[in-house]
This record gives C-alpha cells, sequence and structure tokens, in this order.
C-alpha cells in the first residue's frame, strides 16, 4: 500500500530526498534507511567510487579530491553494538595508530540507541527519528521544511507519478518493474536538475546509465 503524502515522515524516502535539499540541513552525503538489508558496508563503498569517479571524470586530479563523509542514519542498530554512532576511517592493521589519511571517513548512525549519547544535539535529533518529537530548533527546522514539502503541489505530483511507477512494478513484476521504476524516477529527476549524486542514491542505477537518459 502506498503511503499518503500528508502522511510522510522524514524516515521515508521520497521526504527525505527534498528535506536534504535544503544545503543549510545537509551538507554530507547522507542515506536514510528504515529496513535492515545487511548490505550498508558495501554500499557505502558504492557510493564512495560513486562520488569519486564523478569528480574524476570531469577532468580534476587525484589530489584534487575532497574530503568526504558517507552518514547512514538508521532507525536500527546495523552494527549490533548498541552505539549511538559508529564512525569509520582507513587505518593500517599492524599500527592502528597510523591512518591513511585518504580523506574519506564512513558514519553509521543508530537511532534505536539515542539514550546512549551525551551530545544532546544528536540525542534530540535521534529521538526526533524514533518519536516524531522535535524538541530542539534544529530538529524543529526539520519539521517545518517538511510541512513546507506537504504544501508544494510540485512535490505532491512528483511523489504522486513515484508512487505510480512503485505500483506499476509490482504489478509486472518485481526484478523487471522494479528497474523501469528506477529509470523513470531518473528521467524525472534529471529533467528537473537533480544533481547526478542525487539520482544515484535515489535509484541505484549506474552513472553511465543515468547520463544516457
Amino acid at each position: 500500500m502506498v503511503k499518503r503524502f500528508e502522511d510522510l515522515t522524514l524516515q521515508d524516502d521520497f521526504m527525505f530526498c527534498k528535506v536534504m535539499q535544503n544545503t543549510d540541513l545537509c551538507k554530507r552525503l547522507i542515506e536514510m534507511q528504515v529496513s535492515n538489508e545487511k548490505n550498508i558496508p558495501k554500499r557505502m563503498r558504492f557510493y564512495q567510487a560513486a562520488i569519486d569517479i564523478s569528480f574524476l571524470d570531469k577532468g580534476n586530479f587525484y589530489n584534487e579530491l575532497n574530503d568526504s563523509f558517507i552518514i547512514f542514519i538508521c532507525t536500527f542498530d546495523a552494527i549490533g553494538k548498541n552505539r549511538p554512532v559508529y564512525t569509520f576511517e582507513n587505518i593500517c592493521l599492524e599500527d592502528k595508530n597510523i591512518s591513511l589519511h585518504d580523506g574519506t571517513k564512513k558514519v553509521i548512525i543508530n537511532a534505536e540507541a539515542f539514550k546512549n549519547t551525551k551530545d544532546k544535539e544528536l540525542k534530540e535529533f535521534l529521538e526526533y527519528l524514533k518519536t516524531g518529537k522535535a524538541k530542539s530548533e534544529f530538529t524543529r527546522r526539520i519539521e517545518e521544511m517538511i510541512q513546507t514539502v506537504k504544501q508544494n503541489e510540485q512535490a505532491r505530483q512528483e511523489y504522486r507519478l513515484m508512487s505510480t511507477f512503485e505500483m506499476d512494478a509490482r504489478y509486472k513484476g518485481f526484478s523487471e518493474g522494479l528497474k523501469q521504476k528506477s529509470i523513470e524516477t531518473a528521467k524525472l529527476m534529471k529533467n528537473r536538475g537533480y544533481p547526478i549524486s542525487e539520482i544515484l542514491l535515489m535509484t541505484g542505477l549506474p552513472e553511465a546509465e543515468i547520463e544516457e537518459l
């Protein structure tokens, strides 16, 4: 059953991507994960490669690569150690005090453990994800952005179109339909001027395929 547009929250992919278009709220590549498909590490690896290839394909050099953070916000504990935040970077296994300094960090945030963090702002954000209660200035800004999106007729039409693709995918069969949904979604996003990195996140299609659409 397709969720009603009026009922969307930050946990829904469509609303999350809309909110993250606000540069004040999102300055890093972030993905929201609400179901544990046990593939987050490999997806992080894919996203890192996509970011770097996209940058280098424009004629830039290796030493010009920007530092990057890939952040997954999860409503479950993806690692299973009951930590609110897991931060990973490349280090030397023989001497863990030696960092590779390749400018990449990967962060998995576990909203389920919001009570375990001493960081007040982080705690309030994670609690907001779990309960929907906006108690801080930051979460209230997110909630205001969500309400603004819900009042936007263009966003409503985009969601209706994406929902139609999803229903078509179920009708045609999961594998074939899901692929077609991704292509149509990518076309829609590309026509509306979304960056390639965001289309990659939403559809999972190869960058080369997106460029050809």
